[in-house]
């Protein structure tokens, strides 16, 4: 039996809005992963901080993670879309390495980029909804400004309709970074959690390989 024109179009109408919808949502997380690429070229080492952050059980410079693998994701608690998305990543990262990995030193860090509503109870309320090991962090807004320009973090905000109704247009992405405190790799927001644990599982091989290496000689 033949189509008609008008059947034709009627079939092929859905699949070319699902192909444009998936587009849609592939360029926008591409997006959002080329703006969290904007970090300077200087090299990123956390043994550079001096910046002081509060969190719990308190105080915190995070050259004090040398040593350990660490995962930093910035954003902020009142953020729409990009970070419960990335918060959700971070959770599933946590319940894969407790599955698979469960004594890797990993520090996985939400660090506020709205120090202005981000008091330290509302960052820990925030993060404890995803999982109970992401450790978030904030901070006097100097010690932020520099944190932030340091590790090349956009952040702009969108003005609303009062102070403190306001919207901040800002990078995404996680940061990881090596024993030695080196950044490995800023990962892509739109990246799956078995991502960034291939990563974080191949910073530990090489680790492994290292001590090896240094063995044989």
């Amino acid at each position: 039996m033949q189509l008609t024109q008008a059947g034709r179009v009627h079939r092929i109408f859905p699949a070319l809005l699902a192909a444009l919808l998936l587009a849609s949502f592939f360029l926008f997380g591409l997006y959002v992963g080329l703006k969290g690429q904007q970090h300077s070229h200087t090299p990123i080492n956390l043994g550079m901080s001096t910046e002081i952050l509060q969190g719990a059980p308190g105080s915190l410079r995070l050259r004090e993670l040398k040593g350990s693998l660490v995962v930093i994701y910035f954003g902020y608690t009142y953020c729409p879309d990009a970070c419960p998305v990335g918060l959700a990543t971070l959770r599933d990262t946590l319940q894969l390495l407790e599955a698979t990995a469960p004594r890797l030193p990993v520090h996985i860090l939400f660090i506020s980029i709205d120090p202005q509503r981000d008091d330290l109870a509302r960052i820990l309320a925030y993060t404890e909804f995803f999982h109970n090991k992401i450790k978030a962090l904030t901070g006097a807004k100097d010690d932020m400004d520099s944190l932030l320009q340091r590790f090349g973090v956009y952040a702009k905000p969108v003005p609303g309709s009062g102070a403190n109704d306001y919207l901040l247009d800002h990078s995404t992405g996680f940061y990881v970074f090596d024993y030695s405190g080196e950044l490995h790799r800023l990962v892509p927001h739109n990246a799956t959690a078995e991502m960034l644990i291939e990563t974080i599982k191949a910073l530990e091989q090489r680790k492994i390989d290292h001590k090896k290496d240094v063995v044989k000689m």
